[in-house]
């Protein structure tokens, strides 16, 4: 982002947007939902980055993907009207695994999906509203610190153009 020549903005959007889809409980459809919002921004003409957002996906990876799910699932359950939560739910899970098989086992992962995304929310929206500021924050200093640069002159003293020139008369004294 050093280099970028994003405005706040943009960079503000980006990370929300990579903060959001990375910190709800939508792994395998991340990309699916940053894909459906860039045609959507691109229509209403809010650009952003979509490699920005894409790398903050990876808030839920290999190593965070089992404590989130876990604390989404418990935080569904406690939102959601008679849900029984934590061991009496794994329990549940476990004798229709036992007892009726693995379709009904895949049946009820639908019901913990639901219960994972509802649960994720709460920790996604403050996450996503968060980024943004954090975004256009990062996005002020970044185009500060460009002006800033813009106003200093090259180090040799020279101007861009005379670099070339500088090159040459430096090539032209060690010859001599």
């Amino acid at each position: 982002m050093i280099r970028t020549r994003m405005t706040p903005e943009v960079i503000a959007r980006s990370l929300a947007v990579g903060v959001f889809w990375g910190s709800s409980a939508t792994v395998g459809f991340q990309f699916i939902g940053i894909g459906l919002y860039w045609v959507i921004a691109h229509r209403l003409n809010r650009p952003f980055s979509v490699a920005i957002a894409v790398i903050l996906t990876n808030i839920t990876n290999p190593f965070t993907i089992t404590p989130a799910y876990s604390l989404f699932i418990l935080t569904g359950c406690a939102i959601a009207p008679g849900c029984m939560g934590g061991a009496a739910l794994v329990n549940d899970l476990v004798t229709r695994l036992q007892t009726e098989g693995a379709f009904a086992a895949v049946q009820d992962s639908g019901y913990l999906l639901v219960l994972a995304f509802l649960g994720s929310l709460p920790y996604a929206i403050p996450a996503t509203i968060g980024a943004y500021f954090l975004g256009h924050f990062i996005g002020r200093r970044l185009e500060a610190r460009r002006r800033r640069k813009a106003r200093k002159p090259p180090d040799d003293g020279g101007t861009a153009d005379s670099k070339p020139q500088l090159v040459v008369k430096a090539l032209r004294d060690k010859l001599s």
